[in-house]
């Protein structure tokens, strides 16, 4: 008997062992066309995988952390897990963003919105003329297409970032494998139209139009017909898709290549970057799931920077910030310096009269106003999510991004808002009316506005 019951307990652990290996899964994240925060977004479910045995590539432009290279060789990350997850940055891809970073519109966000440009529809359609820029750039890249043909029916899973990188949906039908999408932001308007959702545009606002929770008669008739507004005067049904098609099919060698709606119908699974308690209430199918916050669950990317305030900060918060402190950031992507005078010296004397400290990230310290108070540190990164969760922020001053919303929602800081994009401004109003912050426009707002705005922040104790 006991001999027996020793047999089967040492059956029991072989076998489980064998199980967990053939459990592990190859899993592709294609984020080709992505930007740092998409990145923060889905870290964490990058690194839980690894944690839990599967095998990690991910494919993506080098973002502002990571280490400078000219090499698109699959390296390792530095962490734990060395072996488990592997950066894939192709040559063709580090060298387009190396010429285009000087002309990416998105850093002079705040001169366009000053100057008045809100073009909802010229927005999407910039976008996602960029982003069948790059899909050229990697797929008639000879290194990707190798990269690609060796790859075959390897992989088990692609998980792609969504929008803006359709063409991973013909690589992932070449690669032999399902997908699912990774949203790292709410809905966009063709998805309702793709996967069967209601459009609920007669009572949602949503990121075409800058439309207030309660609209008027005309803003909803003009909402609800936005569906057919995107699929006809829109650029991506019309021309981004059919040239997406016709690149993939030539660039892979795929005669057999579906329509891309139709692959993007087959999604087995789509995680959207967002929460009940920062959106409009929705219906979703099953297949769709809500996930914001994920990165804020366990702060695990050794490369982000935000696990810890730095000594320079630490001594400047206990030398000024005893009776609190503000921070103010509008992103990776926005820069400071290529903002108007006016406005620079508009923020400058909001903290002024407000005689506060100000954290302020800024990507041009060395030419850091010289009226800069001293009360008011400039830095070109700082860590954001450390910054939030400490016990004396009283304010945050931000661009309205859906991190910046999910974060200062997690770590219940106020919010100032100056939206700089479509998507931007829809956040900004729902932070209104959800009563977390006050949204301001850029373009108009005077230091006495802002100076009064964070005061009532400060002073609201609900």
């Amino acid at each position: 008997m006991l001999v027996s019951k020793v047999f089967s307990v040492v059956t029991l652990f072989f076998f489980s062992f064998y199980v967990e290996q053939y459990e592990s899964a190859k899993i592709l994240f294609y984020f080709g066309s992505s930007i740092y925060s998409h990145k923060v977004a889905v870290w964490p479910l990058v690194l839980k995988l690894a944690e839990k045995g599967h095998q990690i590539t991910f494919l993506s432009p080098p973002f502002p952390k990571d280490k400078p290279t000219t090499s698109s060789e699959q390296t390792p990350t530095q962490s734990a897990l060395n072996n488990n997850v592997r950066i894939f940055h192709p040559k063709s891809l580090v060298v387009f963003w190396q010429e285009k970073e000087n002309n990416n519109r998105t850093r002079d966000a705040i001169t366009s919105r000053v100057q008045g440009y809100s073009d909802g529809q010229g927005y999407w359609d910039a976008s996602m003329q960029n982003a069948l820029e790059i899909c050229r750039v990697i797929f008639r890249s000879l290194e990707v297409q190798e990269w690609v043909e060796a790859k075959v029916q390897e992989f088990d899973l692609v998980v792609i970032d969504t929008p803006y990188n359709e063409c991973a949906l013909a690589l992932a039908h070449r690669l032999g494998c399902p997908h699912i999408l990774f949203g790292t932001t709410s809905l966009y308007m063709w998805h309702q139209e793709m996967f069967g959702l209601p459009d609920e545009t007669s009572w949602l606002p949503n990121y075409y139009y800058h439309f207030p929770t309660e609209m008027s008669f005309l803003q909803r008739v003009r909402n609800a017909l936005t569906p057919l507004q995107w699929f006809y005067s829109t650029n991506r049904v019309s021309y981004i898709v059919p040239q997406l098609e016709k690149l993939m099919r030539k660039s892979l060698n795929v005669t057999d290549l579906p329509p891309l709606d139709e692959l993007e119908r087959s999604t087995s699974l789509f995680l959207l970057n967002t929460h009940f308690i920062q959106e409009y209430p929705r219906s979703l199918p099953p297949f769709v799931v809500p996930v914001g916050g994920l990165h804020l669950l366990d702060r695990v990317d050794e490369d982000d920077g935000d696990q810890e305030l730095s000594p320079d900060i630490t001594e400047f918060l206990d030398k000024y910030a005893e009776n609190g402190f503000i921070y103010m950031s509008f992103g990776t992507q926005v820069e400071f310096s290529r903002a108007p005078a006016i406005v620079i010296e508009k923020f400058i004397n909001t903290f002024i009269i407000l005689e506060m400290p100000v954290l302020w990230k800024c990507d041009d310290v060395e030419n850091a106003p010289n009226e800069k108070p001293k009360r008011v540190h400039i830095a070109k990164w700082l860590p954001q999510t450390a910054i939030l969760s400490h016990p004396k922020i009283k304010a945050f001053i931000t661009n309205g991004g859906a991190l910046s919303h999910q974060e200062a929602i997690f770590y219940s800081v106020p919010v100032i808002a100056f939206p700089l994009t479509p998507e931007e401004d829809y956040n900004s109003i729902i932070i209104e009316k959800s009563m977390i912050g006050f949204m301001m426009n850029i373009a108009y707002f005077t230091q006495y506005e802002l100076a009064t705005n964070v005061r009532r922040l400060i002073s609201d104790v609900t």
